[in-house]
């Protein structure tokens, strides 16, 4: 499975890279630091998945989310956040899924995989 990964943070983004290719077996096929790079990215990839920081200065991740939705993307849109009242925002943008960053890149890998729709980490889902 193709993957990008967008956030402002490089530690994140070297994390979250190292999860998703030897424990989830993902190939990465970019990164983006900021909203408007992450538009571009995900057009011109088309990767089945995107990870996306909500919290980014410039263009946050639920903007991205809205446009990507706009424009009709098929890439499954993970909305990714430290701040948990950020997400409800996200799936009503059109995110696929929502993840506390928590550091248990589990959830991630769990959220990426569940066709389910996105619940703004309810408590007993992949999204806690």
């Amino acid at each position: 499975m193709r993957a990008v990964i967008v956030d402002d943070e490089e530690s994140v983004r070297t994390l979250t890279r190292y999860y998703l290719e030897d424990d989830g077996g993902f190939e990465i096929v970019g990164e983006a630091d900021n909203g408007l790079d992450a538009l571009e990215l995900i057009d011109h990839t088309a990767p089945d998945v995107a990870v996306i920081d909500i919290m980014m200065p410039g263009l946050d991740g639920v903007e991205v989310i809205r446009q990507l939705r706009a424009h009709g993307t098929t890439t499954r849109l993970v909305a990714f956040s430290a701040d948990p009242g950020s997400l409800a925002a996200a799936a009503q943008a059109g995110a696929d899924a929502t993840v506390v960053k928590s550091g248990n890149f589990g959830d991630l890998l769990s959220a990426i995989s569940d066709p389910g729709p996105a619940d703004a980490g309810a408590p007993g889902t992949a999204d806690d």
